[in-house]
């Protein structure tokens, strides 16, 4: 029996009469007796896990940019919520380059290894990820700015309190 692979069956889930596979792929899409119904199951779960992923992709982006978007435009409010504007820029920050990273693996090493990344879905995760890597580099300048200013202004009130020259 070496060399003889199993039985195939057809998508309508009947056995074809004296033919045996030799290891190769099957002529229709089911190896089973299922009628085709166990593909069209395993397609919608596919579709349904590649939908949730995306979905919870989109909100942690939309959470990443509303932790960092007092950076986007600074105002007066941010001097005195010092600690807690840190905070979240920490978070966001650290959320946004975790997908940077992980885009740029998507786009040049796939998770499985036969399957190949499409030259356009390559290209566009590379685009999305300097999109998002100008994001981070703007709010990193913004917060350099915001810091700076801080300490400027903190060391002129410290030289009127104590009349330094």
């Amino acid at each position: 029996m070496s060399g003889v692979g199993p039985l195939i069956y057809t998508q309508e889930g009947r056995k074809p009469q004296g033919k045996r596979s030799t290891g190769g792929a099957a002529p229709g899409p089911c190896h089973f007796p299922c009628g085709g119904r166990k593909i069209a199951l395993m397609d919608a779960e596919t579709h349904a896990h590649k939908y949730l992923g995306t979905a919870i992709t989109v909100a942690l982006m939309i959470f990443a940019v509303w932790l960092v978007s007092p950076f986007i435009r600074i105002n007066r409010s941010l001097y005195s919520q010092g600690a807690i504007v840190g905070y979240r820029l920490a978070l966001g920050l650290t959320i946004m380059i975790m997908f940077i990273g992980k885009w740029v693996f998507d786009a040049y090493a796939p998770q499985g290894l036969a399957r190949k990344v499409s030259d356009v879905k390559g290209i566009l995760l590379i685009a999305l990820s300097l999109v998002v890597l100008g994001f981070v580099i703007f709010v990193v300048a913004q917060a350099a700015a915001l810091y700076l200013n801080t300490a400027a202004r903190e060391q002129q009130q410290q030289q009127q309190i104590f009349n330094l020259p």
